[in-house]
């Protein structure tokens, strides 16, 4: 069912999102930039939350990132942030998975023909959410 995927695709993004920003944080030392992650994970929360729900209302059980895939993320944002703890370093990681997200979720968007105006609307939130993002962090580079 594309409604399924598109929702598991919104769900799993911003899990990934929310995981990385929650890295973020603990080592961001520019308090604006620390704001920031906390705004973007704030919404990122309220989406995963919504996608849940709206996946459990289809009567489908989210499925969550491998955790193989979590500890690869782990890993490499403490090798990009080893040497740099910068603003402008994390902001451009930030932009680079925000990036990330909009092409899944872009091709997520494109193999769905048949899915109800509501799951669209909160794909395309989404969307917006993370361009939003790019916008935001281009400010800290």
């Amino acid at each position: 069912m594309q409604e399924i995927e598109l929702l598991t695709s919104c769900f799993q993004i911003t899990q990934m999102g929310r995981d990385a920003i929650m890295q973020l944080i603990k080592i961001a030392e520019d308090a604006k930039f620390r704001k920031a992650l906390e705004n973007q994970l704030t919404e990122y929360q309220n989406i995963f939350d919504k996608a849940q729900e709206m996946l459990n209302a289809r009567g489908a059980t989210p499925k969550e990132i491998s955790a193989m895939s979590k500890m690869a993320a782990s890993a490499s944002t403490k090798m990009k942030t080893l040497g740099d703890k910068t603003a402008s370093n994390m902001a451009e990681m930030m932009i680079n998975g925000n990036t990330m997200g909009i092409i899944e979720i872009t091709k997520s968007l494109h193999r769905c023909d048949q899915v109800d105006q509501d799951v669209l609307d909160f794909a395309n939130h989404l969307l917006d959410v993370q361009r939003k993002n790019v916008d935001e962090m281009t400010t800290f580079l």
